[in-house]
């Protein structure tokens, strides 16, 4: 999915392209720090949230569920919708 969004450069330089990079389950933003910078590098708006319940203690990851993390990451990508042409989503697990 990567090499195929970098090989499809916008054709129009007016055309701004978004991404949102998911880390993995009880990762953090920082894992996915080469991918969003790499994708930065590269002329696109990026955001990389952290999922909900992620990035304190295990009681706090415990206390959500798969949709506590869809809906973060819908209202991240709700965002950049509002900003760029065209959003895509790019995860890890």
């Amino acid at each position: 999915m990567l090499e195929e969004l970098c090989r499809l450069p916008p054709t129009d330089p007016r055309i701004r392209i978004g991404v949102v990079v998911i880390h993995g389950v009880t990762g953090s933003p920082l894992e996915m720090r080469p991918v969003s910078r790499f994708l930065k590098l590269q002329g696109y708006r990026v955001v990389t949230p952290l999922l909900r319940g992620h990035g304190a203690g295990h009681k706090e990851l415990l206390a959500t569920t798969w949709r506590d993390w869809l809906a973060g990451v819908r209202e991240e990508a709700d965002k950049l919708c509002a900003e760029c042409d065209r959003v895509f989503v790019v995860g890890l697990s």
